[in-house]
């Protein structure tokens, strides 16, 4: 339950692994529950949060079940703030 802290290690962790080579990183979030008990639009937008504090513009959203109200109205909600 802590999305943010995640994102931020994982990508902490590739930028390591990648050094200097000149490659597009382009993460996969996870746009579903799965494990989270208060999954919502917080959820996914803690992970793009970090995702822009590490300067890293691109990313794709997963969901399992092919649903995403959920992503939608997160990505709605930061267009408007």
């Amino acid at each position: 339950n802590e999305p943010y802290r995640m994102i931020a290690n994982s990508s902490t962790l590739m930028f390591d692994e990648m050094g200097d080579l000149n490659v597009r990183f382009v993460p996969w979030l996870q746009g579903f529950g799965y494990k989270v008990s208060n999954y919502g639009p917080w959820y996914l937008q803690a992970q793009i949060k970090a995702l822009k504090d590490y300067q890293i513009p691109y990313y794709l959203i997963w969901n399992a079940g092919n649903v995403y109200e959920t992503s939608y109205q997160a990505l709605e909600q930061m267009r408007h703030q």
